[in-house]
């Protein structure tokens, strides 16, 4: 009986232990089942591993391996966070672990390589997850780069200009090409459009834009220095 007594308080002693690289010390429970001892031990995400012992045939020997019955990695609830190939790669690991381990391989070790993996498969699915957010944010940021670089046809730099107090329209001519004699200049404030005058000129005839005589706009080379960033430069000069 005494012996029963020294070998429960050094088995309890290994258990206890094992809290050690838990992250609580109710993470480990001892449950009594008929002949043996079930002990539960609840790693994170929710997953556990549990084994059988039976108390009165380990005696004194250590929490190795092979002292242990039915040792088993499962889910501990329906909260657990893995996805299908975490799961299956986490199963496939602990499944090694044991069998590439020998008798004097330590219950701890395998809890700890078992936590540790485990700690690196939802790291590198974080550093997924981050990378992939990173990747569409850039995505987002080209397309709108895009949009803002996109070319303005004639008609939205001819409504900037005609709305645009900060533009000197006396000093702005415009270039338009006539189907017969070619590209002729006119005077923004002399330019008629066609919808205004029965003899005006369609905005996409226009083909350049010209302030203080310099270009700021031509459809052929798609220069547009109205709405970007050389525009003040420009209509100061």
């Amino acid at each position: 009986m005494e012996k029963n007594n020294n070998t429960t308080t050094t088995i309890t002693d290994q258990l206890n232990s094992l809290r050690s690289i838990l992250h609580s010390d109710d993470h480990l429970q001892i449950l009594p089942s008929g002949d043996y001892e079930q002990v539960r031990i609840k790693l994170d995400h929710d997953i556990q591993i549990s084994f059988f012992f039976d108390l009165l045939k380990i005696s004194n020997k250590p929490l190795t391996i092979n002292n242990l019955h039915d040792l088993r990695i499962n889910k501990s609830s329906n909260k657990c966070p893995l996805d299908k190939d975490q799961w299956t790669n986490i199963g496939k690991y602990f499944d090694e672990l044991i069998q590439q381990s020998n008798k004097s391989t330590s219950l701890q070790s395998v809890i700890q390589s078992s936590q540790d993996y485990l700690l690196s498969i939802m790291t590198n699915n974080q550093k997924s997850r981050r990378k992939e957010t990173k990747s569409t944010k850039i995505s987002t940021e080209e397309d709108t780069s895009t949009l803002k670089n996109r070319f303005r046809h004639s008609n939205l730099i001819f409504n900037r200009i005609l709305h645009d107090k900060t533009i000197d329209r006396s000093q702005v001519v415009i270039g338009y090409e006539d189907r017969f004699t070619g590209i002729h200049e006119i005077l923004f404030n002399e330019f008629k459009r066609v919808h205004e005058h029965e003899y005006g000129i369609p905005l996409h005839r226009i083909r350049h834009f010209k302030i203080n005589g310099n270009l700021v706009w031509d459809r052929s080379k798609r220069l547009d220095l109205i709405t970007g960033s050389q525009q003040l430069n420009v209509i100061s000069n």
